[in-house]
């Protein structure tokens, strides 16, 4: 092999080892069952009327207290998505409980519950925290089929807000930067109408 044969595979090697090294800094997170997740970075993605996609519709979901919750048009509906193993979930559950009390009935609060093994555990999880809104209870995470792609199903936690009309009118993925930040992009889809 000549010199800058040997130079070049070098580099090439130098190359293939930072890649894959940063690569195992990622923030992917394994669980007890191998199931996976990413905490985005709390960005929040904002689409004009024009852009949304059809209605998220999900009628007599199970809770995780037993009972049934639809989503449907109508309303403005902040949706979170969680589960309870999750650290930014319980980080931002306190303010989506806020936020859902400071909002009143002017907007309705649903979360999805797409990790624990059972629906009392993330029952008790709420409960300990102060959750009044009620979460679906749905493990196969069949539940984020309804969101058309808006909604990535490995970034944990994330939040849609949808317009009156069911659509998918912002999408936080990763833990809410803050109230202020979610009570912001929540007025601005009750200003639309």
């Amino acid at each position: 092999m000549t010199p800058r044969a040997r130079r070049l595979t070098a580099g090439l090697a130098l190359a293939c080892s930072v890649v894959l090294g940063t690569a195992g800094c990622s923030s992917l997170r394994g669980t007890d069952d191998g199931v996976t997740y990413i905490q985005g970075g709390g960005a929040v993605s904002e689409y004009a009327p024009d852009e949304r996609e059809e209605p998220v519709v999900l009628r007599d979901q199970p809770t995780t207290t037993g009972g049934t919750v639809s989503i449907e048009p109508g309303t403005v509906t902040v949706v979170n998505v969680w589960w309870s193993g999750c650290g930014p979930c319980r980080t931002e559950m306190p303010l989506l409980t806020e936020a859902d009390r400071e909002l009143g009935d002017s907007v309705d609060f649903v979360g999805i519950n797409i990790r624990d093994t059972s629906a009392t555990q993330a029952a008790t999880f709420e409960r300990a925290r102060g959750v009044d809104y009620p979460s679906i209870y749905a493990p196969d995470g069949r539940a984020l089929l309804a969101f058309s792609g808006s909604v990535a199903p490995q970034t944990m936690p994330s939040t849609a807000v949808l317009d009156t009309e069911g659509r998918v009118a912002a999408v936080i993925s990763g833990e809410i930067p803050s109230k202020q930040t979610l009570l912001d992009v929540v007025e601005t889809v009750v200003e639309e109408g």
